[in-house]
């Protein structure tokens, strides 16, 4: 009986922490995470990426909007739009929260080292950023785009778990998502500007510039997103469907502002949680598409320590295999099992022809039919370095032939692999 109602406890007590971290708005980073991982892979990702990814985004999120609620606890419980809160109504007890906040920290961190090895030693940085939100509004009216730049590591670090390294053209989505939270967490802040009047040592931007030039601000937040969403769709070369994301996202920021006035904030959960839980979904579909679409090939999975390569690295003449340390690998030493190679031509740099990991016993599938001729092979070695090595694509013998791979990489030995 006591054991029964230990778990009816339990149950009502992790709903009510659910309900009060609003658990439901995952929805508005999450899309954007997957499209780091999306854009970071060319294509779907491994799944298995995908899934500790979500794991961690969730993660994050319980963890920042948990420690948010406890350290806020008096200062909700005094404003009449947030003294219905748990923690703030006495619904739910400190400890419970804080042991769930407990969790949430150890789901992320898993997450993290399940992913790679770079995931898990920047996970203390943006758990450290996320959870520092909390306390900026007490000495900085800055807090809002302190807290968009906690939701704007996501796509960055979906990129890392893809890649097992980070790229500048990723931080272009991060500046977009971040510009995004601040904008909506600025119109969201109107609501309490005359409690935070109230209150000589909270700050918010709303309180020092008033609600009229709040809202403007917004607005310029939100045209600078959508600046760097069409900069970065340039840059990774998206077609027509991601145009139409572009377009249908500033149609809903613009109908989200439309909503609002500086003597009229009655539809602001409207403009809040509706309209920007369809504008991240919206992206990921449309922009999603895109990138599926133009993959050139189906891609493998590459398993567990496997990364990415970044598109084309600077043309070299020579390759050494150098760690940060100074020690060079020769061929005999390499973890041939965590190379992960693309092969592209000189008339389309920028586009992958294949991407391929290897197998446990060193071999690479490409699975597909490549044409006789001379490639670009770029191989990246994680923690190590990327190489971008020529390579000739020559078949033998009759019927199914074989794809012969020779490497060479000067002031070292030759590799040489076939299927």
């Amino acid at each position: 009986m006591r054991i029964g109602m230990h778990w009816k406890t339990l149950g009502r007590d992790t709903r009510r922490t659910l309900e009060m971290i609003k658990f439901e708005h995952s929805i508005f980073a999450l899309p954007f995470a997957i499209l780091g991982a999306l854009l970071a892979a060319g294509g779907w990702p491994p799944w298995r990426a995908l899934g500790w990814i979500v794991v961690a985004m969730v993660g994050a999120r319980s963890a920042a909007m948990t420690f948010n609620r406890i350290v806020d606890r008096r200062l909700d419980r005094e404003n009449p739009r947030t003294r219905a809160r748990a923690l703030a109504a006495g619904t739910l007890s400190v400890g419970f929260a804080v042991g769930f906040l407990i969790v949430s920290i150890v789901v992320f961190e898993l997450a993290a080292w399940r992913l790679n090895r770079l995931c898990l030693e920047l996970s203390p940085l943006a758990l450290g950023w996320v959870l520092f939100y909390s306390y900026t509004k007490r000495f900085t009216a800055l807090a809002h785009w302190v807290l968009g730049i906690g939701l704007g590591i996501a796509p960055a670090a979906a990129w890392i778990a893809v890649r097992g390294s980070l790229a500048p053209r990723i931080l272009l989505l991060t500046g977009a998502v971040a510009l995004w939270v601040a904008g909506f967490d600025l119109l969201y802040a109107c609501q309490d500007i005359d409690f935070d009047r109230s209150r000589p040592e909270l700050h918010s931007t709303p309180k020092r510039l008033g609600v009229a030039r709040s809202l403007r601000l917004a607005q310029v937040c939100h045209l600078a997103m959508l600046a760097l969403l069409v900069w970065l769709l340039v840059v990774s070369h998206l077609g027509a469907l991601a145009w139409v994301g572009v377009v249908l996202v500033a149609a809903l920021l613009a109908y989200e502002h439309s909503l609002l006035s500086p003597h009229d904030l009655s539809r602001m959960n409207a403009a809040f949680f509706t309209i920007n839980g369809y504008i991240g979904i919206l992206l990921l579909v449309f922009w999603g598409a895109s990138i599926v679409g133009a993959q050139t090939i189906p891609q493998r999975a590459l398993g567990r320590g496997m990364s990415y390569v970044e598109e084309t690295p600077p043309n070299t003449e020579r390759f050494v295999i150098r760690r940060a340390d100074g020690v060079v690998h020769d061929r005999e030493n390499m973890v041939v099992s965590h190379v992960a190679l693309a092969l592209y031509t000189d008339a389309a740099p920028h586009q992958m022809i294949a991407l391929v990991g290897s197998d446990d016993s060193g071999k690479f599938d490409f699975g597909n039919k490549i044409p006789d001729g001379d490639y670009r092979l770029i191989a990246e070695y994680p923690g190590l370095c990327t190489a971008n090595i020529p390579l000739r694509v020559q078949h033998k013998g009759r019927g199914r032939k074989p794809l012969e791979l020779r490497m060479e990489y000067p002031g070292l030995d030759v590799c040489s692999y076939a299927r």
